[in-house]
């Protein structure tokens, strides 16, 4: 009795960019990207106005067109953090200083840093005094980031929501990698391999 001939497991397609830019083999995390990378990659920055200070706002395109940047979006700081309690008391805090310590390095690439999560301006800018951040935080209370153009992925409650951890590489006005879902504690080394990675090309 002759066997049937079993066909060899379909691979599945993962979020990618172009050859060029994955060509470095880096060893992400399982499914890092995904969906979320297939859809942004090669998608301009939305010119939405963010408030980064008292009555005072600014532009992603407008950002993402001086200079390259990583953005890194968290869900909220430690408000009960206070200058006696260090720089890093909450897992939000550590990737802000982690980002802290790769800025200038960063700087040199021609990148600039940025911050983005849906605390007010107010909890940003007490955050970044006490630490304090050399880089831009953005507040996005009404996670506008999160509907139409780029549907940024948000945890938690309807009244409570946040944005998930990710990053975003931007170079040229355009996203060109996405880091989701992201282990915190690997997360700048890993952004930090694929940006030389690719200005080395």
């Amino acid at each position: 009795m002759r066997r049937k001939r079993q066909n060899p497991p379909r691979r599945t397609r993962q979020g990618s960019i172009s050859p060029r830019l994955t060509s470095d083999r880096l060893a992400l995390p399982k499914d890092a990207g995904g969906t979320l990378e297939t859809r942004l990659v090669g998608r301009p920055l939305p010119d939405v106005q963010l408030q980064y200070a008292h009555e005072a706002f600014l532009s992603l395109a407008g950002l993402a067109g001086r200079r390259s940047l990583v953005v890194f979006f968290y869900p909220a700081t430690e408000e009960s953090m206070t200058p006696d309690e260090g720089l890093a008391s909450g897992v939000d805090e550590r990737r802000a200083v982690a980002w802290m310590g790769c800025e200038e390095k960063l700087q040199r690439m021609g990148y600039d840093v940025i911050g983005v999560s849906s605390q007010s301006a107010i909890e940003q800018a007490r955050f970044a005094s006490l630490i304090p951040l050399p880089f831009i935080l953005l507040s996005d209370p009404e996670l506008k980031l999160s509907d139409h153009p780029l549907h940024l992925p948000t945890t938690g409650a309807r009244s409570e929501r946040v944005y998930e951890p990710l990053a975003l590489v931007v170079r040229r006005q355009e996203i060109v990698r996405v880091f989701h879902p992201i282990d915190p504690t690997y997360e700048t080394p890993l952004v930090m391999r694929w940006i030389r990675s690719i200005e080395r090309q």
